[in-house]
């Protein structure tokens, strides 16, 4: 299931009236999402919510992990902060799949 809002923007030309249709995806259980860390590095993991599938090393994580939890809900653009060792880490999130 897609997490999204969309919005409707109309644009007049000289004629007639177009309509542009834009969604925000924002993360969710399944989506494969982008993101970039503090030190420039860039990863992607796939969020799960089936605790068998989990594999750090192999970029899947689960909705309950630090990261999983500061990314559901993200869009695009935005910064997740979460907790390792009481160390604050910041997450950009730079591109959502699925």
């Amino acid at each position: 299931m897609k997490s999204c809002i969309e919005i409707i923007v109309c644009k007049r030309s000289r004629r007639k009236l177009n309509l542009v249709s834009l969604k925000i995806v924002r993360v969710n259980i399944g989506s494969k999402v982008s993101v970039k860390f503090q030190d420039d590095k860039t990863r992607t993991f796939e969020i799960t919510d089936i605790p068998q599938r989990v594999a750090p090393e192999k970029g899947i994580i689960s909705h309950e992990s630090p990261l999983g939890k500061a990314l559901i809900g993200r869009a695009v653009g935005e910064r997740a902060v979460y907790a390792v060792n009481d160390r604050a880490i910041i997450a950009e999130v730079i591109e959502i799949n699925g």
